[in-house]
């Protein structure tokens, strides 16, 4: 008989050191009409709407329109037409892609932004085989793979950040529970990693969920930002990519330094034990700096550390092994 246990260890060490690299994950939510309204007036709005901000800015920048009712209707689900007019307003992407054509979208009030979105890059005509479907509410998981193929399109570094994540842990429950498709891996990194998106307070990243009018604002407001950086220069995408590539966050997030292919010489082999009992293999090993208890360092601090956890130092250092441990009766 042949019992296979997979799971995750921790092991707490004491030690002290400079943090080189880290930031929290952060926890967020994640499109448009027509007609026009000053954003202070959308009666719908309040000012203690806790989108105002974000709605104000993408109006004033014209990236979205009100209705002419003088509302936004910011809890309006966004379609994939609104959707990629939205991204065909913001992006500063040149469209030298080839446009797609879907048949039904012939004649829809979004064609030309649909074929501006695919020429920028962030639509794959490929995805839609059976059509388009404009007025489909847009995903998460749609939103995130639009966003990080535009700015892929646009940006080398982007597009390394993809090929780097694509063996990655994503910070989210759906990647330990195993019903993330590992194609999506990289795209979800990109918009975690860069502060686009993120995870639900229950761990989540709810790739099958919808993205409301005010989320979408919010977005949008975050991607011109993002577009303007290098991938490089976000510390949570840096440290999903180093992940990705060796398979430990160590090099970051620790003053000791290995190889890219040190632990990658090891990373999924198995290992027999001395007794042949059985053997374990060790799939990726990840650090969480807790030295400061309510600003730990790493992006996997919200996935292992739960903020109600006590641990007896300030001077430690939280490791994690996900091992795959397998005994042979």
């Amino acid at each position: 008989m042949k019992i296979r246990f997979e799971g995750t260890t921790r092991v707490m060490k004491k030690t002290v050191f400079t943090v080189l690299a880290a930031s929290m994950l952060m926890l967020s939510s994640p499109t448009e009409h027509h007609s026009s309204a000053a954003a202070a007036s959308f009666k719908d709005v309040p000012s203690s709407h806790w989108a105002k901000t974000a709605i104000d800015q993408a109006v004033s920048k014209g990236y979205f329109k009100g209705y002419a009712d003088g509302t936004f209707k910011p809890s309006a689900s966004v379609t994939r037409a609104e959707f990629a007019v939205l991204l065909d307003r913001v992006s500063t992407n040149q469209a030298d892609g080839t446009s797609a054509s879907f048949s039904d979208v012939s004649g829809n009030w979004s064609e030309s932004s649909v074929k501006s979105a695919s020429a920028k890059g962030f639509i794959t005509s490929a995805d839609y085989a059976n059509g388009f479907k404009p007025s489909t509410p847009i995903t998460r998981k749609e939103m995130a793979k639009w966003m990080s193929s535009g700015l892929a399109a646009e940006s080398d570094n982007y597009k390394q950040a993809l090929s780097d994540t694509a063996d990655t842990v994503v910070p989210v429950a759906e990647y330990f529970k195993k019903t993330m498709s590992k194609s999506d891996l990289p795209y979800v990194s990109v918009v975690i990693g860069t502060g686009l998106m993120g995870g639900y307070a229950d761990g989540t990243f709810g790739p099958a969920k919808t993205t409301t009018r005010a989320e979408a604002a919010v977005i949008l407001m975050r991607l011109a930002d993002v577009q303007s950086k290098k991938a490089d220069s976000f510390s949570d995408l840096n440290e999903l990519r180093e992940v990705g590539t060796t398979g430990t966050n160590l090099n970051l997030l620790t003053p000791y330094k290995i190889n890219k292919d040190d632990f990658k010489n090891v990373q999924g082999k198995k290992m027999k034990f001395k007794n042949a009992s059985g053997s374990m293999s060790l799939n990726y090993y990840i650090v969480v700096d807790a030295r400061d208890w309510q600003n730990k360092k790493s992006i996997y601090a919200p996935v292992f550390l739960a903020n109600d956890e006590k641990f007896p130092t300030e001077d430690s250092v939280i490791e994690f092994t996900k091992i795959k441990l397998y005994i042979l009766q």
